[in-house]
């Protein structure tokens, strides 16, 4: 499944573990672990859907903390000789009024011991005799072992009590997350054109594609460096391949028609490109730059198409980026008429 049909079962399994009653066994609670190679946005995945869900996050890295510390210090208690575990600092301090995901990222990035804490507090709700609140529900995420990231093998007990989710790399589920974050549309028709390029990772390189180094090489495209330090920059995020054919791409890129001066002014008589691939990216850069005064200039040159799947995937990306260019009568109105058929 990809990163957006993942958070689709969380949000559900989450919504079921709320509805449960209070009284419910440890087995009725769905507890999902979501895996993927590195950089496929889990951790991003996890903390928008308790934005969109508007419930509290409360995240820990568990790799980062030894097993005491998780499991709680002990603190003598003279009066009654004996120790007492005082509660993690997880544990406590809910919103008894909203819902919380207590989020346990990097969890197979976590010694052992760690995990056999882990282990408790996902099958029974408590870590010794500290308990969850009824309204906080634990979801976890993490490597596997083939990423070479620190991993350790799940107890197989811990694995049990799980619901593994395998998240592959989708590079349309990335192409909607990168319009929807305004990503520079080199990087999105880039992407578009060489899927490949969205995923390669190497454990044996400091520098590998993947959707978080594609997000930072959008930042890193910000800082409008010259061509040298560009290359040298961006060869450190996605490595010497990718960046390649990243930057033979750029300067097909960069030889596209003007969309401000040439197209939009001229809709009716401005040149179509024959190559596939510079249609794609022009189409990209025209759902880029595209504005409510100059979507009727965009709809009459798409029309001019003669493959008319172009014309859709423009006006999936415009609408994609700027939702609000929907209610444009131009883009509307081709929506009903053209694109009738070619938006199903």
């Amino acid at each position: 499944m990809n990163i957006s049909n993942a958070v689709e079962v969380v949000a559900q399994m989450l919504q079921h573990n709320l509805n449960l009653p209070k009284n419910s066994s440890d087995a009725a609670y769905l507890i999902p672990m979501l895996w993927s190679l590195p950089g496929e946005g889990k951790t991003t995945a996890v903390c928008d859907l308790a934005d969109s869900l508007q419930w509290d996050i409360r995240t820990v890295i568990v790799a980062q903390y030894d097993a005491g510390e998780l499991g709680g210090f002990p603190v003598i208690d003279r009066e009654n000789e004996q120790y007492v575990r005082y509660a993690p600092f997880f544990m406590k301090g809910f919103d008894k009024k909203k819902p919380t995901i207590l989020f346990l990222d990097e969890m197979p990035q976590a010694g052992t011991a760690n995990l056999n804490v882990c282990a408790q507090l996902i099958n029974e709700r408590r870590i010794g005799e500290h308990i969850l609140p009824d309204n906080v529900f634990v979801v976890a995420a993490g490597n596997p072992m083939s990423a070479r990231a620190g991993t350790t093998q799940l107890p197989s007990h811990l694995k049990d009590r799980l619901t593994h989710l395998d998240i592959e790399t989708d590079h349309v589920a990335f192409r909607e997350y990168a319009l929807q974050n305004n990503f520079a549309p080199e990087v999105t028709s880039f992407i578009n054109d060489r899927p490949e390029y969205l995923q390669k990772f190497d454990a044996n390189q400091n520098a590998c594609p993947s959707p978080r180094s594609w997000e930072r090489v959008n930042s890193i495209l910000e800082l409008n460096l010259d061509l040298g330090l560009s290359r040298g920059t961006l060869m450190g995020q996605i490595g010497e391949a990718a960046v390649t054919d990243f930057f033979g791409y750029m300067r097909m890129y960069n030889e596209l028609p003007d969309v401000l001066n040439e197209i939009f002014p001229n809709p009716e008589s401005a040149v179509i490109p024959d190559a596939p691939d510079v249609l794609y990216a022009l189409c990209s850069n025209m759902s880029h730059k595209v504005t409510a005064e100059t979507a009727e200039a965009l709809v009459t040159y798409i029309r001019r198409f003669t493959n008319k799947e172009f014309a859709a995937f423009c006006i999936r990306e415009t609408i994609a980026r700027s939702p609000e260019l929907k209610k444009s009568k131009a883009i509307s109105s081709w929506v009903v008429t053209d694109g009738r058929d070619l938006l199903l």
